[in-house]
């Protein structure tokens, strides 16, 4: 199990409670992974200044993409203070490992690794609670344990301080052209302007011109629990049913599933149960990545690293963005550009 560090050692005062508006601010990623949450912040106007997580892949990956940031690939809980702003106001955003959270582990709920997941959950609120940030967000799986773990800290009263509230919200809602439902915790003032930004829905084939199929489904093979009853409606027991091809695919015309780390599949009725896979940029651009991102050249780990991402759409949107993200930046001489702050192995 892991076990939480004293918070007294990290942070001094709590810092007011607003929203990020009015020029820029100072923003601090957490579990960064290949650096969503971090794109959606530099999109709309903040400077990413801290980017921290244990996979040096993904980590490389926000490296060159947000070479002016820091870069700590270390284990959290953190062994030492990290290196947090100490003046200005900043943004703390974290999140925290879902994999062991999913309903994909739904048997698994008492298991070592799900309780190490839930203490961190439990860690990162405490973590950012205690913080000096200006504003503080955390995005996870929708999970009774993730609520269980926001309603007992919310239930001490006056001892968060008014720092905490949570809402759960599907990307596809705000914009994304994919169903993905998140929890998203942080300063009520935040998670406020959460529940009214405007809804926007967007398909798959708004953000890929020229889908190489008429529908999409998910990578993997997909089962659904089926309960069996007889004749007087008395369930006599369940089992697991697996779809075909074209059977649980989604039009592109509308959002389609959940990108994750196994991508997805283009389907077309004339073709019958006929897959093709999603390439990574095309996966990117339904996580809503803009299409200069920079990924890892292997497919494996690219296609992790934009599954497990946050849509950059989101945090840009929660931050006080625009819907549509901003141009892409002009071409960087690379003898002239600043080197990333950890070195990349692999580009």
């Amino acid at each position: 199990m892991m076990v939480q560090p004293g918070l007294e050692a990290f942070f001094g005062g709590l810092a007011p409670c607003d929203a990020p508006d009015g020029g820029p601010w100072a923003f601090v990623d957490l579990f960064c992974g290949i650096g969503g949450a971090s794109q959606g912040a530099s999109d709309a106007g903040h400077e990413v200044v801290l980017a921290v997580d244990s996979c040096p892949e993904a980590l490389g990956v926000h490296a060159r993409n947000h070479p002016r940031a820091q870069h700590l690939c270390v284990e959290l809980p953190p062994a030492a203070p990290l290196p947090l702003p100490t003046s200005g106001r900043w943004h703390l955003h974290g999140s925290p490992p879902c994999t062991r959270l999913t309903q994909l582990n739904k048997t698994e709920r008492d298991s070592p690794e799900t309780l190490d997941g839930v203490a961190m959950v439990r860690w990162y609120v405490e973590f950012a609670l205690a913080s000096a940030a200006s504003t503080w967000t955390m995005e996870q799986v929708d999970m009774p344990e993730v609520r269980a773990v926001l309603e007992e800290r919310m239930a001490r009263g006056s001892s968060h301080r008014g720092r905490l509230d949570y809402q759960v919200v599907d990307v596809a809602d705000l914009g994304a052209p994919q169903r993905r439902k998140r929890l998203i915790a942080g300063t009520p003032a935040l998670i406020a302007r959460l529940r009214r930004l405007e809804r926007a829905r967007r398909s798959v084939r708004d953000a890929v011109p020229h889908p190489r199929g008429t529908h999409v489904r998910p990578a993997s093979v997909v089962k659904s629990r089926r309960v069996y009853k007889d004749a007087f409606g008395r369930v006599v027991g369940w089992g697991y049913h697996r779809h075909s091809g074209y059977e649980i695919a989604r039009p592109v015309d509308e959002p389609g599933y959940t990108i994750t780390g196994s991508g997805g599949r283009w389907v077309s009725p004339a073709e019958g149960d006929r897959m093709r896979s999603m390439t990574v940029a095309e996966a990117a651009l339904i996580q809503t990545f803009p299409t200069h991102y920079a990924m890892h050249p292997s497919r494996k780990v690219a296609m992790k690293g934009v599954g497990n991402a946050v849509p950059p759409l989101l945090m840009r949107r929660l931050l006080g963005g625009p819907l549509d993200a901003p141009p892409p930046p002009p071409p960087v001489d690379d003898e002239t550009a600043p080197p990333p702050s950890s070195p990349s192995l692999f580009f």
